[in-house]
């Protein structure tokens, strides 16, 4: 769950939430709190599933079956695009128009 919490955070904001410069600074950051960085633009179900995916303790970890039953799964599309923004990947932009072409 911890390697999903990563994968998930880094899609969310397109960092490693833990890497540094060296490795012994990186094993720093992974004992530290989590801190997200400043985005109002990332759901806050995402967020919290993202802190809950990264807990330290394996124990209090969330689960694959707790985390499918997050509140950022279950949410309506329309309840995620009311909070979400259409420059959060603006780079992505037109990708939708393409893959319909695509699919013909």
């Amino acid at each position: 769950m911890w390697g999903i919490g990563i994968i998930t955070y880094m899609l969310l904001y397109g960092k490693n939430p833990f890497i540094r410069d060296c490795i012994s600074a990186t094993h720093e950051a992974i004992l530290q709190p989590l801190a997200f960085p400043r985005n109002d633009r990332v759901h806050r179900y995402a967020q919290l599933l993202a802190k809950r995916l990264l807990e330290l303790d394996p124990a209090k970890r969330v689960t694959i079956e707790s985390a499918l039953k997050s509140s950022w799964m279950l949410a309506s599309d329309s309840e995620l695009e009311r909070h979400s923004s259409p420059q959060l990947f603006p780079q992505l932009e037109g990708c939708s128009n393409a893959v319909e072409k695509v699919q013909g």
